[in-house]
C-alpha cells in the first residue's frame, strides 16, 4: 500500500488534530515520523488544556496528565491496536464486512 502524505497544515495546526485523523495516518503510513509527530501534537494538545479526552471524567483525565506524555502517548497506540484488533476479530468471524471494520478503524 502506497503511503499517503499527510499535509503541513495538519502536522502544524493543533486545532484540525482528532484521534480520528490520528488513526487515519497510522493505518496509512504506520508509525513514520509524520505519523509519531502527529501523535506528539495531539499529546501537547491534552497536556496544555487545549484538548479533552471525553472517554475519562475529570479527575482521571488529570491522573492521565500528570503522568506525562509518554503514557498519553502510548494510550493513544494503544487504542487504535484495541480498535484494529477488535474490527479484525469481528470481520473474521463474520459480524461486519472487511469494508466496515476498516471503517472501524479510522473511526
Amino acid at each position: 500500500m502506497a503511503k499517503k502524505i499527510m499535509s503541513k497544515e495538519l502536522l502544524n495546526s493543533t486545532s484540525s488534530i482528532s484521534i480520528e485523523s490520528i488513526y487515519a495516518a497510522i493505518r496509512d503510513n504506520g508509525f513514520s515520523e509524520q505519523t509519531t509527530q502527529l501523535i506528539d501534537n495531539f499529546t501537547n494538545d491534552i497536556l496544555n488544556g487545549k484538548t479533552n479526552l471525553t472517554q475519562f471524567n475529570q479527575a482521571e483525565h488529570a491522573g492521565l496528565c500528570c503522568a506525562g506524555e509518554m503514557l498519553i502517548g502510548a494510550y493513544i497506540v494503544s487504542c487504535y491496536a484495541r480498535t484494529s484488533l477488535e474490527a479484525s476479530a469481528n470481520a473474521s468471524a463474520s459480524q461486519i464486512s472487511p469494508g466496515k471494520a476498516l471503517a472501524l478503524i479510522a473511526s
